[in-house]
This record gives structure tokens, C-alpha cells and sequence, in this order.
């Protein structure tokens, strides 16, 4: 299968806010929170890393996340990977891309806030080194010093 990712600067907004819509059956509520115009401005935005999974030509996942450079902090807006290509390891490849190029401009502490009940989700951050914090929703991953 080739599954490519790909920095999702200059792709279809709407083909990534269509994505939300065939997956409602996930438990983070992301579906309800993002509009179209507000995945514009992400894709646009320089602070943004957001990369997607393609297979044939057509996204099958993406991975979205804010930098505050200031704070040194990398926020992971939302990973999805489409319902028929999960448990294939795909969500993680796309997470450590975001984590290679961020490790790239330097060391940051890594942000998610996930729905407790989204049990793949912990289970992906905490394979990647993320732990939970002092709010039971959210996990971190500090890269601070690691060299």
C-alpha cells in the first residue's frame, strides 16, 4: 500500500473538514469544533505543522497542531485516521512527522488535550512519550534537554 504524508500547506481545506464529517463516530467532539474558514487560516498559518496521509491521491488522515515558538510549546490540535486504515500504525507515523520536524526548529513541550474516554488516543500519545498531566484530559511530552 503506498501511503504517502505530506505537508497539508496548500491543500483543500474542505477535503480535511469533509473528513470530520465521515467520522463522528470518534469520541473527541472535534467534529463540532472546527469550521472551514478556521482550517483555512490553520493551513495558512506559519506557526501551524499540519500534515496529511494520502493514499491514491486522497486523504485518508491528517494531523494538526499550533507552535507557539514564545512558549516553546507545540499544541496537537487533532489526529484522525479514516475508519478502514486504522490499527495499521499510520496514526503514529504521523505523529512522530510532527514530532521529527518540530524536533527540527528546537526543543519543545508537546501539548494534547483528548477525551478520556478516546482510549486509542492516549494509547498512541503515551507509545510516543507523552504522559498524563496534572488535568486528566491532558498529556504532555517535554523535549526539553533530551540530547
Amino acid at each position: 500500500m503506498d501511503i504517502r504524508i505530506k505537508d497539508l500547506k496548500g491543500c483543500d481545506a474542505e477535503k480535511v473538514f469533509n473528513l470530520f464529517s465521515l467520522e463522528k463516530d470518534n469520541t473527541t467532539g472535534i467534529e463540532d469544533s472546527w469550521s472551514l474558514d478556521d482550517l483555512k487560516a490553520m493551513f495558512k498559518s506559519k506557526s501551524n505543522h499540519n500534515y496529511g496521509l494520502f493514499f491514491k491521491g486522497e486523504i485518508i488522515g491528517f494531523v494538526l497542531s499550533h507552535i507557539n515558538e514564545a512558549a516553546r510549546k507545540v499544541y496537537l490540535e487533532n489526529i484522525l485516521v479514516v475508519k478502514e486504515y486504522r490499527k495499521q500504525g499510520l496514526a503514529k507515523k504521523l505523529l512522530n512527522e510532527l514530532l521529527s520536524k518540530c524536533a527540527l526548529m528546537g526543543d519543545f513541550r508537546y501539548v494534547a488535550q483528548v477525551n478520556a474516554e478516546n482510549i486509542a488516543a492516549l494509547e498512541l500519545l503515551r507509545s510516543c512519550g507523552f504522559t498524563i498531566g496534572e488535568k486528566m484530559n491532558w498529556v504532555q511530552r517535554n523535549d526539553f534537554n533530551k540530547k
